[in-house]
């Protein structure tokens, strides 16, 4: 059978009302026009439109059911003017107002879809669309009016789980598929330039209730971007994150690049400015200064802390390194400067609390430390402390060189190794003092000569045996001169004297010198040997022990090595 077709046939234009519609050569002008279906295909060169906004995935407005067919599947009825609104597949809500119910089947505050669309005149049904728990279910059946006010809200506000954008089909060798716009998942807007499409078909015009894009992220290029939140953030949240992987061993990535071509510009002009509250804390100027914490560059790096911080236990500058290749020369701090031309009060290093409070590096390399006592008590200007783990016996605690010669040392054991030594003042060598003398045959070669030793011993009141004063190894020394103080407490007679010996390692030659008393003798001296050391005796004379009091002996020892 012949299909019956009507056909209207416009040769020479339409006018609707005295306005052309149609022209001659079918172009349509429209003051508002309703595309309903699932796909709208323009096939156009260029398509311009005069509209501020462009709208994807907006949520229609409200119409009111007129009437409520039980049926299966039921119907619900709407005026002529609203029902063109609808198109198959549209999601639409139910509201029921004015303290009524839903119709029987259905649901207040539930979402729908548009099943079927009657449009037919000559049918009873005019007028009335039939709905579907999803996309392309089954027409639902209503099995009573309801009461109240009904409505149902056309594409209500409701997660889609789509991502809303604009496709873009291009060639760059082969056929691709560009996307911009929102993306559902992360609810960020992206611009991805070789993307796939995840719906059910090959676009992105299925009705597919999931459709998303994917792939690898495209550029972007503009000449300035603000990022500037429309209110107070109450989570973390990064203004900027950038997140790369670099994958290639061969190439040299940057995350951040700024290309700056200054034709003119003020000195002060900034390549970076962070602020907080309109007070700069990190700044990085044109010519490559950079200032922490303040706007005031007075050096290459600045470094400020601010009164926050002041009043926190915080380091100005914090570093820590961790040494771990035998192989390799470490540099804590590395400072280099080309002296070519500078002023006198030029300095490697200058660090101040004061003026009396500072340690200064000068550019001849001199080094001024000023420190000030002002709390009480013990305190010391310079002290170094070390630990030693491991370390040669010849190893220093300081040493000061003249070209590169050694002027004065002090070993880890305490040994003092001087050119010279001036004691201006009083002052206190304590146990004994030992002096090199050079060896005629190499100027440059020290040995041990004279030892200078004092010691103080003390005899008890009642005591009458011989005490030693003095012990020594006796292979080390072969000559000594001792002067003797001898004094008793309780009536002050003091004894002075002179001995001076010779000890050969078996025997010891002795004589006594010089002796001087205030009243009586107090003392009587001896020598021997004893378990390979040299002694010296003293035994109290029947004067000081009658006295029965404590003699104090102070004496001072010059020995001369074998």
């Amino acid at each position: 059978m012949a299909n019956n077709f009507k056909k209207f046939d416009v040769k020479h234009g339409l006018s609707v009302n005295g306005l052309e519609f149609v022209d001659e050569n079918r172009n349509v002008t429209l003051n508002n026009l309703t595309v309903q279906g699932t796909s709208t295909v323009i096939d156009t060169r260029t398509l311009t439109t005069v509209d501020p906004v462009i709208s994807l995935g907006k949520s229609g407005q409200t119409y009111t059911i007129t009437a409520v067919t039980s049926a299966n599947p039921g119907r619900l009825a709407f005026s002529a003017e609203d029902l063109s609104d609808f198109a198959l597949s549209d999601s639409v809500k139910l509201i029921v107002g004015g303290g009524g119910a839903a119709p029987g089947g259905l649901t207040a505050n539930t979402v729908y879809y548009v099943k079927a669309i009657d449009t037919d005149v000559n049918s009873s049904s005019y007028g009335t669309i039939t709905v579907s728990a999803t996309q392309g279910g089954s027409a639902i059946e209503i099995t009573s009016a309801g009461s109240g006010t009904l409505q149902l809200t056309l594409n209500p506000l409701q997660d889609l789980g789509q991502d809303l954008g604009i496709e873009v089909n291009y060639v760059d060798s082969t056929a691709k598929t560009a996307f911009f716009g929102f993306d559902d998942s992360s609810k960020k807007f992206t611009y991805i330039q070789d993307a796939s499409y995840a719906g059910s078909a090959g676009t992105s015009d299925d009705s597919s209730p999931t459709p998303a894009f994917s792939g690898t992220k495209g550029a972007a290029d503009f000449s300035s971007i603000t990022l500037q939140p429309s209110s107070a953030l109450s989570s973390s949240s990064a203004g900027i994150q950038l997140t790369q992987t670099w994958n290639a061993g061969s190439n040299t990535f940057d995350a951040i690049e700024i290309g700056i071509t200054d034709t003119a510009s003020a000195s002060a002009s900034r390549l970076i400015q962070a602020q907080i509250g309109g007070v700069d804390k990190f700044v990085v100027r044109k010519d490559g200064v950079l200032s922490l914490n303040t706007s005031n560059q007075t050096g290459v790096l600045t470094l400020v802390q601010d009164s926050a911080t002041q009043a926190t236990t915080l380091n100005l500058i914090d570093g820590t390194a961790t040494w771990n290749a035998g192989g390799s020369t470490f540099i804590g701090l590395d400072l280099s400067f080309t002296q070519t031309a500078y002023a006198a009060g030029s300095l490697l290093a200058s660090i101040s609390a004061s003026a009396n409070r500072n340690l200064v590096i000068n550019a001849e390399g001199e080094v001024i430390s000023r420190s000030e006592f002002t709390s009480g008590g013990v305190q010391t200007a310079l002290l170094v402390d070390v630990t030693d783990t491991s370390s040669g016996a010849a190893s220093l605690l300081l040493d000061l060189q003249k070209d590169n010669v050694s002027q004065f040392a002090v070993t880890k054991a305490g040994g003092v190794t001087a050119n010279s030594l001036t004691v201006e003042g009083t002052g206190s060598f304590r146990d004994e003092v030992t002096i090199e003398a050079p060896d005629p045959g190499n100027s440059n070669t020290y040995a041990d000569t004279t030892n200078l030793a004092s010691e103080i011993v003390v005899i008890a009141g009642g005591s009458t045996a011989a005490t030693v004063l003095d012990s020594v190894t006796a292979g080390t020394y072969t000559t000594y001169e001792y002067l003797v103080q001898a004094k008793q407490a309780s009536n002050g007679h003091i004894h002075s004297t002179k001995i001076l010996l010779v000890q050969n390692g078996t025997d010891v030659f002795m004589t006594e010198y010089g002796t001087v008393y205030s009243n009586d003798i107090l003392l009587t001296f001896d020598a021997d040997h004893n378990g390979g050391n040299f002694r010296l005796l003293a035994t109290k004379t029947s004067a000081a022990a009658s006295a029965n009091n404590d003699v104090t002996i102070k004496l001072t020892r010059i020995s001369i090595t074998a």
